[in-house]
């Protein structure tokens, strides 16, 4: 019996502390073009393109008068406002030569379908030169009501890493995390920012739209041309996140092991 009870505790306990992830989609960004469609329209001369087994931002023709921006946004799935998900992506971004003012970045972006301008977050991996030599660093813009903060920059020299977005429903709140190597040695995400969104007014009939931008420019003009292999994206993902009612219930069927082994402890001494 005891024995028994052991190996329940040992259970419940391993499971509460290490639940799989339930994968809600998932895409390589290889070859399958039909998940994304490009939304907004491009903006410029950028544009995220599927070739090489990856989505690529190419910048052929830089624009002078607007920044080059490339979208896609996923039109298979919907991150749900009534459960906590995470959605991560790795992300490749050379170091670039930038002249004065130009800036470069690669972006995962949640919005509040229907206000996506108005209600949405952002999380880049950037480079910028603001006439002091180039700036790597991981950004965070969070839009409310039309409102934009930009969260203070984590300085950062990574040239590949994964960047999530983590949304917990029962607070409301959005998590930015990164890993600074990306795929290399298994994920170790640090988180930058959490941001709280009740004022997005999500309700049960909600969703939120996922979304991969690269942009590009200069703040006079002059945008910087990407080339291919210089920025792209891959390995795309979005998980469930375990609910605490989840956690609880192992915790508590661990507790319960716990007490039916005193118990037959103390019967024998």
């Amino acid at each position: 019996m005891k024995t028994k009870t052991c190996l329940v505790l040992s259970l419940c306990l391993g499971a509460a502390a290490a639940l799989p992830a339930q994968i809600l989609f998932s895409d390589s960004l290889a070859t399958d073009a039909s998940n994304w469609i490009v939304n907004p329209a491009n903006q410029g001369g950028g544009a995220l393109t599927f070739a090489s087994s990856r989505l690529n931002y190419l910048v052929g023709t830089p624009d002078l008068t607007v920044n080059d921006t490339g979208f896609r946004a996923l039109s298979v799935f919907a991150g749900p406002s009534t459960s906590s998900w995470s959605a991560q992506v790795d992300i490749h971004l050379a170091s670039l030569s930038l002249s004065t003012n130009q800036f470069a970045n690669l972006n995962i972006m949640v919005a509040k379908i229907g206000a996506e301008m108005a209600n949405n977050a952002t999380f880049a991996l950037d480079r910028y030169n603001a006439g002091a030599g180039l700036v790597q660093d991981i950004d965070t813009f969070v839009t409310v009501a039309g409102s934009k903060s930009h969260l203070p920059q984590v300085l950062n020299a990574t040239t590949d890493a994964t960047l999530m977005i983590s949304f917990d429903h029962l607070t409301s709140t959005l998590t930015f995390s990164y890993d600074s190597n990306g795929p290399v040695g298994g994920p170790s995400f640090l988180t930058a920012h959490t941001a709280d969104i009740s004022g997005w007014g999500m309700t049960g009939s909600d969703n939120f739209a996922l979304m991969l931008v690269g942009g590009s420019g200069n703040d006079i003009g002059f945008n910087p041309a990407i080339g291919s292999g210089d920025g792209y994206f891959q390995n795309f993902a979005v998980t469930a996140v375990p609910e605490p009612s989840t956690y609880a219930m192992l915790t508590g069927l661990g507790a319960l092991g716990l007490a039916m082994l005193r118990r037959r402890f103390c019967r024998e001494i």
